[in-house]
């Protein structure tokens, strides 16, 4: 005998579904692909690129700092030392202060007229392209100036151990050479002393071609490593000059970026109120024009089924119902103008105040009596006669009137 088989009692999938529903991954994922506005999902990209302007703000101002305390403490050299130094700090400072405050303004009125008003304000673009230069141009001379003045010299070759030992067998030579020449009979140098001058001075001659050899190659060397300095200082001087120039390019286009988020948030707000409001508006209309094309007198077909006429003004007049629960509306059709022609000529003939149209509503399996205008059940489609006798009735009257 076969058992019968266990079904389960428990909705498995809706298990899960629940424990996927209560767990932190789907609290993740319903976070992540939230539908957010603007400024909700751009905060973090905002915040860095203000970081980020400020950033470059500082550089730049460093950078200038040196140029312009070099400057104002030339035209300070006068006063005390530590006036001198005050001063050019302070004035310098509050100078460089004052210029990136200005240029964050100007760049954010001129981004601000193009985003809303779709506008070129050439006056703020010339004031902020002159503060702008004033910014490049300080901090490019006064990034390299700060390269140039800080960067320790070269490293030249020193004296090696040979040299040292040749300078002072060098000396010894010359001592030796002086006291051979001292040495005399009878006031003159005696022959044994000249050949000893003579020898020393010919080693002496010797050590003194190896020095200056030794300090020939020395020179070389030594030229070359200040040729590779000076050539290094200059590249990392126009390096951080450069950078000093992408910095405030980059500060430029931050603070594009910046008026964008502002301008987008806003916006973004501005036309949600406006098109909630324009829905409060136009909520009564809508409904009104829904409610016009469904009414028994305007549109092709109303929802009961009654046929109608277009471009044509319609009022009911009554509606009689029949045993086969069938609506039969009349209506008046105002202000209709026959056309055609009367006695050869064109003349249109009155129009009539009022026709009466008929319409009926039936159901699928009901039909109207060609000959007593009654309705009845049909068993098939082309029935159009109630019965046999209103079938012969409906014939003998179109026999007698072609009689």
């Amino acid at each position: 005998m076969k058992s019968n088989p266990q079904l389960p009692t428990k909705d498995i999938f809706d298990e899960a579904f629940q424990e996927y529903a209560n767990s932190k991954l789907a609290e993740t994922l319903n976070e992540k692909y939230r539908l957010k506005p603007y400024h909700e999902a751009y905060k973090g990209l905002k915040t860095t690129t203000l970081l980020s302007s400020y950033l470059f703000n500082l550089v730049s101002a460093l950078a200038a700092l040196y140029v312009v305390y070099a400057f104002i403490r030339e035209l300070t050299s006068s006063f005390p030392e530590v006036v001198s130094v005050s001063v050019a700090f302070l004035v310098s400072l509050s100078v460089l202060i004052l210029l990136e405050i200005k240029k964050r303004e100007l760049f954010s009125k001129f981004i601000k007229g193009i985003y809303q008003f779709k506008k070129f304000y050439f006056g703020l673009f010339a004031v902020g392209v002159l503060v702008l230069s004033f910014s490049v141009t300080f901090s490019y001379y006064g990034g390299k100036a700060a390269i140039t003045d800080f960067t320790p010299p070269p490293t030249v070759i020193q004296k090696d151990s040979a040299q040292v030992l040749l300078s002072a067998q060098l000396a010894l030579l010359t001592t030796q050479i002086a006291d051979a020449r001292r040495t005399k009979w009878k006031g003159t140098t005696t022959t044994i002393s000249q050949r000893t001058i003579e020898t020393l001075s010919k080693e002496k001659l010797a050590i003194q071609n190896r020095l200056f050899a030794i300090e020939t190659q020395k020179e070389k060397a030594d030229g070359t490593i200040i040729m590779q300095h000076e050539s290094e200082l200059k590249l990392s001087a126009a390096t951080f000059a450069g950078t000093t120039i992408v910095c405030e390019i980059l500060f430029v286009l931050c603070m594009f970026y910046l008026e964008y988020y502002s301008f987008k948030s806003h916006a973004t707000f501005a036309l949600a109120g406006t098109s909630e409001t324009l829905k409060s508006e136009t909520l009564t209309p809508i409904e009104t024009l829904k409610d016009a094309r469904t009414s028994p007198v305007q549109g092709d077909l109303n929802v009961s089924g009654v046929e109608t006429v277009k471009n044509e003004t319609l009022t009911p007049i009554e509606t009689v119902w029949t045993p086969a629960n069938e609506t039969v509306e009349t209506l008046n059709l105002k202000n209709r103008r026959q056309i055609g022609f009367v006695n050869g000529k064109n003349e249109t003939v009155n129009p009539v105040e009022t026709v009466t149209k008929t319409v009926y509503v039936k159901e699928n399996n009901s039909g109207i009596c060609v000959n007593c205008k009654s309705i009845f059940k049909r068993q098939r489609k082309n029935k159009k006669y109630c019965s046999d006798d209103c079938r012969l009735d409906f014939h003998n009257k179109n026999r007698k009137s072609k009689g």
